[in-house]
Parts: structure tokens; sequence; C-alpha cells
């Protein structure tokens, strides 16, 4: 049988942890611990969604933060993406995007143009307040593509990577080769803007506000 988890993005997100450690020992403290399959698949049943292996992988890792803001998203940790949720507030976010979707497709007819589809489930919230979510209609050993549902633009269904792990990848790359480094002073991660020469993915992530 198939694990309903993926070693290698786990592997990965481990590794990113580790850079967090390394730069401040307290800084991933307030990361939430993970839920089992079996956990998540309870918490999504109500939506008659089954769970893909990257969203099991990444709320397995952390589910969300054991605080959170002003706005009920979790806690900002990485350099990159915006405020992690917990698997709860997804569904939370899950239901209110699909109501303002199925709204939107009794004016239009399509429930496609809305930017939402009830197959995605909501990963993370960026800084801007959009919803990174991945497409769990995708049959299993096929990698599930990241999209974005961002506000006022003309694509509301874009695929920002072909999966999460390539996501994950992206954002070690940055800690790495010194994109973002630690800002003792202010105690946070900074970009470093004086690096010549942006690879183009770094532009691409930036653009969709996941960098």
């Amino acid at each position: 049988m198939e694990s309903q988890t993926d070693p290698h993005l786990r592997k990965l997100l481990d590794e990113m942890e580790g850079i967090w450690r390394a730069v401040d020992p307290t800084l991933p403290d307030d990361l939430a611990p993970g839920l089992s399959p079996q956990e998540l698949d309870e918490i999504t049943a109500p939506l008659g969604l089954r769970l893909n292996r990257d969203a099991k992988t990444w709320y397995g890792w952390h589910n969300g933060t054991k605080t959170g803001h002003s706005q009920g998203y979790g806690a900002e940790i990485g350099a990159y993406f915006g405020s992690f949720i917990d698997a709860e507030i997804a569904v939370r976010v899950y239901h209110r995007k699909l109501a303002v979707a199925e709204e939107f497709a009794e004016l239009c007819g399509s429930l496609g143009a809305a930017g939402w589809d009830p197959t995605w489930f909501p990963l993370w919230v960026t800084i801007g307040g959009d919803v990174v979510n991945t497409d769990c209609s995708v049959p299993p050993g096929v990698s599930a593509p990241v999209r974005i549902r961002v506000k006022d633009i003309d694509e509301p269904r874009r695929v920002i990577a072909p999966s999460l792990t390539e996501v994950v990848q992206q954002w070690l790359d940055l800690y790495r080769l010194g994109y973002y480094y630690w800002n003792t002073a202010h105690h946070r991660w900074t970009f470093n803007d004086s690096l010549e020469s942006p690879p183009p993915w770094l532009k691409r992530a930036r653009a969709t506000g996941i960098a």
C-alpha cells in the first residue's frame, strides 16, 4: 500500500526547520505538533474531500502554530510565504472560498471562473491574504499542482508550482544561496536584495507572493 505521506517532502521540511533552529533555537517553538493521516481524514471527511500526500505531509509536519494573530491565521515564522494555518482553519477557509465561488458562479454560470474548486485544499495564506492550495483531484502517485487564489488578477486558477516539494525546495535554495538572512537586530528574516542576477524562479516566486 502506498504511503499516505511523502518521505522526501517531509525530509525537505525538516531541513528547513533545521535552518530556522540554527539561527535561533527558539524560532520553531511556536510550531504546533503535526496530525496523523487518520486525524486529517476525520477533519476533512465532512467536505467529501480526501487530502493528497502533499497536504497530509504538510499538516503532518506541523498543524499550524500555537499562537495566531488578529486575522485568525497562524504566526509568521519562515522568511517566505506568510501565515501558517492549521487544518481546522483550512476547512473554514475552504468553506468560505467555496461559498463565494458558488455565489459568483450563479452570476457567471461557471464555478471555475470564480477561481476556486471543490477539490482544492488550503495550505497557507500569503502576506497579502491570498490562499495557496493543493489540488486533491489528482490520482495517487501523480504530483499535485500548487495553486494560488490571487485577488483581482486575470488568472484566478494560477499554478505556481507542479508540486509542494518544488515549492519547499525553492525555499531551501533561498536560504542556502543567501537570498534570505537572519536579521539579529530586528529578529526576523530579511531579503538580501544586494545579490545580483537572481534566478528566474525567484522572480516568479516573489511575483506570486510565495517568496
